[in-house]
């Protein structure tokens, strides 16, 4: 009987510091300021965050393209939080901390339609990344479904052009958690053209839960593959609780100052966002 993979999320978004192995300038504070209006608070939240952090990537001198910003800003679903796009799309530059992060809110409006307003003002610590991305490097990232219902098994496949080594991160809002290596599936080596399937089978299997109090949520794969093996801290902290893997979860902070470790030329990557249907009771 193969065990299950139950993911939970909780926000974690802390300041810490950091080692940096990039060459060329030392990462920067910038002040960035962004604001957003809506119906939906925790919507709007988001959006005002988005656009403060993109403000200060501009101010760095990183294109941003509103589309990237504003990520389905046009829908009633939870929007992918920025750290899940932002450092994977945009390579040349990263958010690798968040300082001083100062919220404005306001409401107008009836009692029947109030509209949220918000504006923020934070610190970002910027590193802009150095080299060229390799053009023959891609990944591959792939689901078994575009939409769940809880409990579901997952299956995540895997392939690239190039001999490396893989990491999967789960994100959800401003949660991420490591699935892979962990301590019970360790090595990581991923082989040219010859895809990799997560979780091993007869193993162990993946399945999602929606967000509390919501009747169906987003839940973002990200698979990173590196021609060297750069581990990722966390991932030796795995257990079995019962019948469920318990996995590490980790800062979004602790991803991007990762990720800048790896030269641009030696990485590459793919995400998938699939959707989590809560079960009717």
């Amino acid at each position: 009987m193969g065990h299950l993979i139950r993911l939970f999320f909780c926000a974690a978004l802390l300041q810490g510091t950091f080692l940096y192995s990039q060459t060329g300038s030392s990462p920067k504070w910038i002040t960035g300021k962004g604001c957003a209006q809506g119906t939906d608070l925790d919507a709007v939240r988001a959006k005002a965050l988005q656009a403060a952090r993109a403000d200060a990537m501009k101010k760095a001198g990183i294109v941003v393209k509103a589309e990237d910003v504003l990520i389905k800003s046009e829908s009633n679903r939870t929007l992918t939080d920025f750290f899940t796009e932002f450092a994977e799309v945009h390579t040349r530059g990263l958010i690798l901390d968040e300082r001083n992060v100062v919220e404005a809110k306001y409401f107008s409006g009836s009692e029947d339609a109030v509209e949220i307003g918000d504006s923020v003002t934070l610190e970002a610590l910027i590193g802009i990344l150095p080299g060229d991305p390799d053009p023959g490097f891609e990944v591959s990232l792939e689901t078994n479904r575009e939409a769940y219902q809880e409990d579901e098994p997952v299956v995540l496949k895997v392939s690239s052009t190039r001999d490396g080594y893989l990491t999967l991160f789960s994100i959800e809002n401003d949660s991420l958690t490591v699935l892979f290596p962990n301590s019970l599936s360790s090595s990581n080596l991923i082989k040219a053209q010859t895809p990799l399937t997560f979780p091993p089978p007869d193993l162990y299997s993946l399945r999602l839960k929606a967000i509390p109090g919501k009747t169906k949520s987003e839940i973002t794969f990200v698979a990173i593959v590196s021609k060297g093996n750069v581990p990722f801290s966390p991932i030796d902290e795995a257990k079995f609780e019962g019948n469920h893997l318990k996995l590490k979860q980790a800062m979004l902070t602790r991803y991007a100052n990762w990720l800048y470790k790896i030269p641009i030329d030696r990485r590459s990557s793919d995400v998938k966002e699939v959707q989590v249907v809560r079960k009717e009771k």
